[in-house]
């Protein structure tokens, strides 16, 4: 994996043409035409705070991470899982806006080392913290890495929450799948937890918050 680096200016610069590209392909999966709505409603950020800032979404889609960039105006370093870094066309793709790799199935000492050096330079780092995309209709469990960052960095927490994601890109695999709802986007407040929070209690009001915003239940 490489140092950490600052959000460089010439991905941040192509944020425009992105947004009109996922603009263009919602309308295309749901059949719209260029001039009916965008089948997208985006509710927040009222605040982006400065310095270092931990993102966590919930995560049932491939084009959750376009989705919480959409109007965001920080570059946002992604974590990702590794297979999407194997790929041939999309690996070099998210590397170059700055996405980095997470292994699965195991403690990522070097992940979480790179996430909580990016928070320390001031940079903003997004994490789906449910370990995975889910397949199931819900918010599960949030894993444990989240606290580590935290404990290390006291970064202030932003949640998005995500709904209807999956009914235009299955999970895992990138095919799209044509449905008629809508996207919903829906960002909270900043959150701020001491260093020494309890784990649990920090979990707890981190899948809440998701919950609350994504308008989806809890699963296991």
């Amino acid at each position: 994996m490489s140092s950490p680096k600052p959000y460089s200016w010439l991905p941040r610069a192509l944020f425009p043409l992105g947004r009109c590209l996922i603009r263009l392909q919602l309308r295309k999966f749901v059949g719209r035409k260029p001039w009916e709505p965008v089948p997208l409603e985006v509710v927040g950020p009222s605040e982006i705070p400065s310095g270092g800032l931990l993102i966590i979404g919930n995560h049932r889609s491939d084009i959750d991470p376009p989705l919480v960039q959409y109007n965001f105006p920080r570059g946002i370093h992604f974590m990702g899982q590794d297979y999407l870094f194997e790929m041939k066309i999309w690996g070099p793709a998210i590397r170059f806006f700055h996405a980095f790799p997470i292994s699965r199935g195991k403690v990522d000492r070097a992940a979480l080392r790179h996430a909580v050096e990016l928070l320390k330079m001031g940079e903003v780092v997004c994490i789906f913290p449910e370990g995975g995309i889910t397949t199931a209709y819900g918010v599960r469990p949030l894993e444990a890495g989240v606290t580590l960052i935290l404990r290390q960095t006291g970064a202030t927490v932003l949640c998005c929450g995500l709904h209807g994601t999956a009914e235009f890109m299955s999970g895992g695999d990138l095919n799209v799948r044509v449905e008629t709802g809508d996207v919903k986007v829906v960002w909270g407040e900043p959150i701020r937890f001491a260093k020494d929070a309890e784990p649990d209690v920090v979990l707890d009001t981190l899948r809440s918050e998701l919950i609350r915003l994504s308008g989806m239940p809890a699963v296991e």
